[in-house]
């Protein structure tokens, strides 16, 4: 009730357990962690309590680099709090913590293996860098086909989504969403667009509170179903996202 007072909860949790990569909730990946510490980081935005929210946004940057971006819808919440005035208050420093976990994050590179742009040379392993990366629209067989469609069709989605955040929620919503899906659209591919976009609440919150059954029930079966197909290829050991 906190994030929406005309939502109900138990909706927006039922679309987001039942969301087509929900999946990786349960599996050894990042996404459950980095969920909870951003959802909490919300939390404590939402009830005015910057340092925990910052605390939080900052184990969220341990947890996954993206966390780092959650100073932006802070910095939102925080002007909505005090006003331009508040800039000037020691409390300020509390909206940069989600970045010096992303530093300490490098840090603990530099330190442990003697280079802080680590990451970034693993993730360019993987065909993530700010070039294009031309072999992820290659479309050479019917399976990169339907990858390509999926990962065009959940970053739409996406974008769609973050549209109606900031005109039907809350602009930090929106400025939230807006930065992970530059996160995307800027790695040179759209691989695991469906993963990127699982941990951005708003989205389940913005479903509960469609009013056409309609509209609603044509989201729970479509989200059914692709569930059910990156489930049965997460666990034949194929590429679900």
């Amino acid at each position: 009730k906190e994030f929406h007072p005309k939502v109900d909860p138990d909706m927006a949790l039922f679309l987001l357990l039942i969301f087509p990569t929900a999946i990786f909730y349960n599996a050894i990946y990042t996404e459950s962690l980095f969920l909870f510490f951003s959802v909490t980081t919300f939390l404590f935005a939402l009830r005015r309590r910057f340092w925990l929210a910052g605390l939080c946004g900052l184990l969220a940057s341990l947890t996954r680099v993206t966390g780092a971006f959650l100073a932006l819808p802070l910095l939102v919440e925080y002007v909505q709090a005090y006003g331009w005035r508040g800039l000037w208050r020691p409390r300020l420093l509390s909206v940069a913590l989600p970045g010096c976990g992303l530093l300490g994050f490098f840090a603990y590179h530099g330190w442990k293996f003697g280079d802080p742009t680590l990451f970034f040379q693993v993730e360019r392993t993987w065909g993530r860098s700010l070039a294009i990366n031309h072999d992820h629209f290659q479309v050479l067989t019917s399976a990169a086909l339907s990858n390509l469609f999926l990962d065009v069709g959940f970053f739409i989605f996406g974008l769609v989504t973050m549209v109606y955040a900031f005109c039907k929620l809350r602009p930090s919503y929106g400025w939230y969403m807006a930065a992970t899906l530059i996160v995307v659209a800027t790695t040179g591919s759209l691989m695991s667009a469906n993963r990127y976009i699982a941990v951005l609440f708003p989205i389940f919150i913005l479903g509960a509170s469609i009013k056409s059954s309609f509209i609603r029930a044509t989201w729970m079966t479509v989200s059914l179903l692709l569930l059910a197909l990156y489930t049965g290829l997460f666990v034949h050991g194929y590429w679900a996202g």
